[in-house]
């Protein structure tokens, strides 16, 4: 899982952790396809303002509590290589297509840039976070991305764009052609702090029928468009309740179950879920939100 922002790119709290498949649909879909093509129809000195004002972006290589290194909660597993003014629209997906069929190259996701002349390629670098130090992770990360730099350059003269940054925003876009390697998702496991990656339904295996149930709850406000939080005080009781049960892996719950109050914003439902991770006492547990869902 990765971090989703909603635009501008000023935005530094994220709005969520997603999963790969889930931007992979996004990416297909007709979500963002009048917005790529306004932006494709400017000249290329306007596009970026328009892009950093418009476009939703993520932070492929991590779940990040703000979007700076230095607050990086758990590496993806992924890296971001960003290839420039490749060409048209055939130019991309021959380069696309070579990339994909790489036997040294484990692509997980490819789709055309959001300008039109490029290619976003996701490819997977396990990491395993157990004993490491945030500085450790970030040096791990940037050899794969030189590697595989130098490796790209070497076999097929073109050059990855230099900037490797851990915490880098990588701008999404409509294309209905994007690659997704369903094959080898690991969509449906997570990464431990050991490196290890385990089915979904045994992370928490102690209360794995409440985890369930609590997903099952959750998409039935999401169908349903159900706000739960109107009163400020159920409101503060789920997100300390998601707290102490889940830690930082409970935002993405926390966010799907506020969206639905009337003057909903991102940033400040991050600035409640901060607030219940720095001061919650276990007091309020996670059978709380199961009586308010109720």
């Amino acid at each position: 899982m990765f971090s989703y922002f909603l635009p501008p790119i000023t935005n530094t709290r994220p709005a969520r952790s997603v999963r790969l498949g889930e931007v992979y649909e996004m990416i297909v879909s007709d979500k963002w396809a009048q917005t790529t093509r306004s932006l494709r129809s400017l000249g290329r000195e306007v596009q970026p303002k328009f892009k950093y004002r418009q476009l939703a972006f993520v932070t492929f290589s991590g779940i990040f509590s703000l979007r700076h290194s230095d607050h990086l909660v758990r590496h993806s597993g992924l890296v971001c290589l960003d290839f420039d003014h490749v060409g048209n629209e055939a130019c991309v997906r021959e380069l696309q297509q070579r990339l994909i069929a790489d036997p040294c190259l484990d692509v997980q996701l490819a789709f055309r840039s959001p300008s039109g002349d490029g290619l976003k390629v996701v490819v997977a670098r396990k990491i395993a976070e157990s004993g490491m130090e945030l500085s450790q992770i970030i040096e791990v990360h940037n050899a794969h991305y030189r590697e595989m730099s130098q490796y790209i350059y070497q076999q097929y003269n073109i050059k990855v764009d230099n900037t490797n940054d851990i915490a880098r925003a990588c701008f999404l876009c409509h294309d209905p052609k994007a690659y997704y390697n369903r094959a080898q998702s690991t969509d449906n496991r997570v990464q431990m702090t050991d490196g290890k990656y385990v089915d979904v339904a045994s992370v928490f295996s102690a209360d794995s029928v409440r985890s369930k149930t609590l997903e099952i709850a959750i998409q039935r406000i999401e169908q349903r468009g159900i706000d739960v939080t109107a009163h400020y005080h159920d409101w503060y009781r789920i997100g300390m309740a998601l707290a102490s049960h889940y830690g930082e892996a409970g935002r993405d719950y926390y966010h799907r179950i506020s969206r639905y109050y009337p003057r909903y914003t991102a940033d400040e439902t991050n600035k409640q879920y901060d607030h219940c991770l720095r001061y919650n006492c276990n007091r309020i547990r996670i059978g709380t939100l199961f009586y308010l869902l109720k």
